[in-house]
């Protein structure tokens, strides 16, 4: 049995005090004096630490629906969609399948990447990985003035090429200008390069370039100037604050919340990821935006969006949605529409943008809105304003 007297333990107490004394003298009065005593420098921090924890919390209150996640078949969600849910997503046909084409059957993945990329980009496990060789032959072909357009998005680099020149336009500090630009949802990186080409590297505007998805991108080869890394969208959620100029999203927050591609279901997941988008925004920063737009289905929708599925009553699969002007102007809330991309060329949106022709009636299309962050509004206000549009 172990004894230890009083003399001994109070000696022991001592010496215990003195070296956490020593500890605090060290780290705290041997500080400069204004770092140790300014209670402004303390005010300081304690504001940003405040203003963190706010936008994480605001993070958090983007996606306000739980989500349902179900098991996966053949790389989409397959077991039914409550019923009780499916009027929240939109006015919808079904397109009769016993069982769901896979997601990206081989002729249509070669029309949404185009044939060298489908021919030269491999998959790990499901993430894909970008090569050097395939950057440079997307770089190269820009240079001999040819374009990148894949068969499934017809036009589209030429919208982007159209509206990257009007974003610049609204940005007072271009003399000095560094940018923080992300794509976000791609599976190739045809957005990535159009844009490292209006940007390059070693040019008058600094730019890091990133790509984001829930099912992140693998860099092999190329260099970080021309893109910097993918990231997982979780890992950018946990940022502490805004940290982008400029996001660019081409066809993917259609899909946010539809559950086929392993993403938990969320009927408002569009509206979420506009949210977030203005999060990840700093002030006055630029969403360059297309997703499929038409009122040829929409205009008989509560909610402004028409759902396209394939299944059966007992196997569901939305493919994605179809926006009418409703569900763009409540996705839009927090942004000013600045102008969007059509046909190769940019057309400033006027006050009543949805009367300028932009959505068709007879056809789908995804014209590249300009959006920019409304300072002046601040999340509060995004949520009260969204909940008074259907």
């Amino acid at each position: 049995m172990v004894t230890i007297s009083i003399k001994n333990l109070l000696f022991l107490c001592s010496a215990l005090i003195f070296f956490y004394s020593a500890i605090y003298f060290q780290l705290h009065l041997t500080r400069p004096f204004p770092e140790a005593c300014s209670q402004n420098s303390r005010l300081e921090g304690v504001e940003a630490r405040l203003k963190e924890v706010e936008w994480r919390l605001h993070m958090r209150v983007a996606r306000d629906f739980p989500g349902i996640s179900y098991p996966l078949e053949n790389g989409l969600a397959s077991k039914c969609i409550p019923e009780h849910l499916l009027p929240r997503f939109g006015t919808g046909d079904f397109i009769g399948h016993s069982k769901p084409d896979p997601p990206l059957p081989p002729e249509h993945s070669a029309s949404q990447v185009g044939q060298f990329v489908f021919d030269h980009m491999e998959l790990r496990g499901s993430r894909p990985v970008w090569t050097a060789e395939i950057w440079d032959h997307l770089m190269e072909r820009q240079a001999r003035g040819e374009s990148i357009t894949v068969p499934a998005y017809p036009g589209s680099t030429e919208d982007l090429n159209a509206v990257l020149p009007h974003v610049m336009k609204y940005r007072a500090d271009i003399d000095a200008l560094t940018l923080d630009a992300a794509v976000f949802s791609a599976i190739s990186p045809w957005g990535e390069a159009v844009i490292r080409k209006y940007f390059p590297a070693g040019g008058k505007v600094k730019m890091r370039l990133v790509s984001v998805d829930f099912n992140p991108c693998i860099i092999d080869g190329i260099p970080s100037d021309q893109l910097a890394e993918c990231q997982d969208v979780l890992a950018l959620k946990g940022n502490s604050g805004p940290t982008l100029d400029l996001i660019f999203s081409f066809s993917g927050v259609e899909h946010d919340g539809l559950g086929r591609y392993g993403d938990p279901v969320n009927p408002d997941g569009d509206i979420a990821a506009l949210r977030e988008f203005w999060l990840h925004l700093r002030p006055g920063g630029f969403a360059l935006f297309a997703v499929p737009t038409s009122t040829m289905n929409t205009r008989n929708s509560t909610n402004g969006v028409f759902i396209d599925h394939w299944g059966n009553g007992h196997l569901r699969v939305m493919r994605h949605r179809v926006f009418g002007v409703k569900r763009l102007k409540k996705i839009f809330t927090g942004f000013t529409v600045l102008g969007y991309g059509k046909n190769g060329e940019y057309h400033t949106a006027g006050q009543n943008w949805e009367d300028d022709g932009v959505l068709m009636n007879d056809r789908v299309e995804q014209p590249i809105f300009v959006l920019q962050k409304d300072a002046s509004m601040s999340f509060e206000d995004i949520l009260h304003a969204q909940k008074s549009i259907p």
